[in-house]
Formats: C-alpha cells, sequence, structure tokens
C-alpha cells in the first residue's frame, strides 16, 4: 500500500471514531469507557486500513517502481509529490519525536525539584508541604489516581501518535480530550475527601495556598470538571451508547474499502502467480521500461498547458505467453493522461512471463508512469 494513502484512510478511520465519541461519550459521566475509547481509536486506525480486503481469487499484484515522463523526459528516480510529502512528514516526525523525549527528561528530572505545585509522573508524586492537610489528602488522592492508571503512560502513547500524525487536528483534539477524561478520573476518587473540593479546584485555578493539581504534559478544563462533579447520571446509563461502536467501525471499514466499481477484475485466472519466484519483466529490464515510456509518450498538449501533472496507476495481465490483457487505469489523473498511458501500454511488446516452480505463468501487474512537467 502506497504511504501517502495509508496515512490519509489511517487519518479518516480516526476521524470517524473520534467523531463517534465526541457526538456520543463525550458527556457521559463513564470516564474509563471514554478513556478506553480514546486509547483504542488510534490503534484501530493503524490497523483497519491493513485489513486483508477484496476478492480471494484475484491475482497477486506486483506493483513496478514509478516511472517519470514528461515534455523532457526526466529521471526515473525523481520524487512525485507524494512521496516528497511523506519525506517532509516524516522529517517532522523525527523532530517531533526528538522534542518529546526531551520533554519526558525534562517531565522526569521536574518531578523530582521542590516545586510549590502539585504533580505526578511515571510513579512519582509531588506534594508541596505547604499544603493544608484536608488539601492535602484530597490532593494525594488525585494525583494517587493518575499514578495507579498510569495516565502518564496515556499521555506519551498520545504524544507519540500527534508526532506522527501532526498535521491532522483531530489528533491534538483527541489529547486534550484524553487529557481532561485523566482529571474527570482522578476528580471523582479525591471529592468525597474535601468538603469543598469544587471550592479547591477553583483555588487552584486561581492559584492560591491550596495548590494545583496538575500531571506532567496535562491540561485541565475546570469548567468542564466542575461540571461533571455536579453530574450525577450513574455510568451505566453510557453503556447502551457503547453499541454505537459497531456501526463506527463498519462506517470506517467501508469507507477505507470502497473501490470504484468500474474496476474489472480477473474472475477465473488459470494460474497464480504467488510472489516467491521470478516476476513478469520488461524486455531489457526496467532500464528498457523507462527508456520506452520516455521514447513513446506524448504529453498531453492540453496537460500541459493547464500545467496538470500526475501518476496514472496503469494495471495489466502478463500472460504466461508473455502477452498483455486486460489493461486498465486503476488509479487516473484525467481523461486525456489517462489515455495516453493506456496508448503506450497498449503498444508494448510482449513481457518475459513470470515463472512459478518452473513454468511461465500468469500474474497481474502494476506500472505507475508520473507525468511531469519539471
Amino acid at each position: 500500500m502506497e504511504a501517502l494513502t495509508y496515512y490519509l484512510k489511517a487519518n479518516l478511520v480516526f476521524g470517524v471514531l473520534l467523531g463517534t465519541y465526541l457526538l456520543v461519550l463525550r458527556r457521559e459521566t463513564w470516564f474509563q469507557a471514554r478513556r478506553a475509547w480514546l486509547l483504542l481509536s488510534p490503534l484501530l486506525a493503524i490497523l483497519l486500513p491493513l485489513a486483508p480486503k477484496g476478492d480471494a481469487t484475484m491475482l497477486y499484484t506486483v506493483e513496478l517502481p514509478a516511472v517519470v515522463v514528461g515534455p523532457v523526459a526526466g529521471s526515473a528516480t525523481s520524487l512525485p509529490w507524494s512521496e516528497r510529502f511523506i519525506l517532509i512528514h516524516a522529517a517532522v516526525t523525527v523532530v517531533l519525536l526528538l522534542a518529546l523525549g526531551l520533554r519526558v527528561l525534562q517531565a522526569w528530572k521536574g518531578i523530582r525539584r521542590d516545586d510549590p505545585g502539585a504533580a505526578s509522573f511515571l510513579g512519582h508524586i509531588r506534594i508541596p508541604d505547604t499544603l493544608h492537610p484536608m488539601d492535602r489528602e484530597a490532593v494525594m488522592a488525585h494525583e494517587g489516581v493518575h499514578v495507579r492508571e498510569h495516565h502518564s503512560r496515556d499521555v506519551i502513547y498520545y504524544e507519540i501518535i500527534r508526532a506522527c500524525a501532526w498535521s491532522n487536528p483531530l489528533v491534538h483534539i483527541a489529547l486534550r480530550e484524553l487529557r481532561l477524561v485523566h482529571e474527570l478520573i482522578a476528580d471523582r476518587s479525591a471529592e468525597p475527601l474535601h468538603p469543598d473540593y469544587r471550592a479547591l479546584l477553583v483555588a487552584n485555578a486561581m492559584g492560591t495556598r491550596s495548590g494545583t493539581l496538575m500531571t506532567t504534559f496535562s491540561s485541565t478544563n475546570l469548567k468542564q470538571r466542575l461540571t461533571m462533579l455536579q453530574n450525577d447520571r450513574p455510568a451505566s446509563s453510557t453503556r447502551p451508547k457503547l453499541f454505537f461502536i459497531l456501526p463506527a467501525l463498519i462506517l470506517a471499514f467501508g469507507l477505507i474499502a470502497w473501490q470504484p466499481a468500474s474496476e474489472p477484475r480477473p474472475a477465473k485466472p488459470a494460474t497464480v502467480f504467488n510472489g516467491n519466484d521470478t516476476p513478469a519483466e520488461f524486455p531489457g529490464g526496467m532500464e528498457a521500461l523507462v527508456k520506452y515510456l520516455s521514447t513513446h509518450v506524448k504529453y498531453p498538449a492540453a496537460a500541459r498547458k493547464d500545467g496538470t501533472e500526475g501518476t496514472v496507476h496503469v494495471g495489466f495481465i502478463v500472460k504466461s505467453n508473455g502477452e498483455l490483457a486486460e489493461i486498465i487505469v486503476k488509479r487516473g489523473v484525467r481523461a486525456d493522461i489517462d489515455s495516453e498511458a493506456l496508448r503506450v501500454v497498449t503498444g508494448m511488446p510482449a513481457w518475459k512471463p513470470a515463472r512459478s516452480n518452473g513454468k511461465d505463468v500468469s500474474s497481474q501487474m502494476v506500472l505507475p508512469i508520473a507525468f511531469r512537467l519539471d
């Protein structure tokens, strides 16, 4: 699967799951269910696009390296815009992961310093000595929940996801929601230990002697926390809404599995190439294929005038006798560019067929032809 296509599908799945959370669970009091949904959503977004799809009788596909063509023949190693995007995205991700590593190190050192604020991080709790004994008990209970339930690990996990998907604003929203859920879980345990826990939260927000209730990397939302403390609805009322998980997953999987109905598939391949032997090859190899395309492809005049570029993925069957069959555009750019790619592939000489178990066999190929003006 192409890297950009996979990235887009993963973000689409994540968007469906987070959208379901915001619509269905955001105001519910079963905080652990909300936490689980937020933590599982990135994993499902990563795994669902990798799930096998399609007809099991299809021929195995060999996707060739992209060949760049243009008014002046370019190098076969030129990077299309999609690959440039992935490289830039990966570079930013590396920088963000390094920055995250520094933030974790700073937090690890900071939790051991004698600072005035209450905090917890990776099993360590810091409580200032200046707290009133009543406040101290509630603050200790609050931070103890963060430690026992490993909330710092949740946040680091999500920070890694955010570094890898920094271009998706929904990940930032999800991380903010997760931090809020952590505070709501801790508030529920600490509230019974203080006669006026809400006043303690307000005092914390105003910076008075009551101290702060923070965890490293976490962000708090005082208004929502106070609202949830006043919400007496039982957590069990949330359970029926968890049935929305199934339609959300079906919708997400359906969106990423959709394919245009116009793409024909070979129904009864006599022999299937399993990819473990010798794949089909253009006469003379990849270098000869690049030369052939560079010589025969004519950049459509209208597309050149409009400045249109793109990559046409042409699929075809290399039969056991080397002839090409079922030549189709699997993913196109626009009609004139697609037609030119089809014309050139249709006019190709016979290929050297794939071999499996010492025999010539049919195999399915995908040839990306990148039309570039620069």
